[in-house]
């Protein structure tokens, strides 16, 4: 497969940025950020396990390939462990689940919650991943 640059129609045009500060506060970060006493934003993960090209970036001036760089996650401390609430996992599962236990502190994971794109794995590679994070 090559390089292809695919042209897109725009499909939310009234959801830029611009318009959304009108109603809403941002709060854009790439590092971990704690929302209230029990949830946290997680950041960009910094150890990626997975060093994939998804997609292609296209700016008025330029094309670049998309590794998912600003994937983060949340988490939720509960009193029995870590929640992981993922989006896409782009880092890979196990590269978020280190980030998540480094800016916690706690290495204990009570449930992973999200996309882990793991739909079309085979039984071997679900055994394997499952191995590798039990116990967390």
């Amino acid at each position: 497969m090559g390089r292809q640059s695919i042209k897109f129609k725009r499909l939310t045009p009234f959801f830029n940025r611009q318009r959304l500060e009108q109603q809403f506060s941002f709060q854009l970060t790439a590092t971990p950020k704690a929302i209230d006493k029990r949830f946290i934003y997680s950041g960009q993960v910094t150890e990626r396990q997975i060093h994939k090209r998804y997609g292609v970036i296209v700016s008025e001036s330029s094309e670049t390939d998309d590794y998912v760089l600003d994937d983060s996650f949340l988490i939720w401390q509960g009193q029995q462990g870590l929640v992981i609430i993922t989006g896409c996992s782009h880092s890979g599962i196990d590269a978020i689940i280190r980030h998540a236990k480094k800016i916690t502190g706690n290495d204990k994971i009570q449930a992973i919650v999200g996309g882990l794109h793991l739909r079309c794995a085979s039984l071997a590679a679900l055994k394997e991943r499952k191995s590798n994070r039990s116990p967390c």
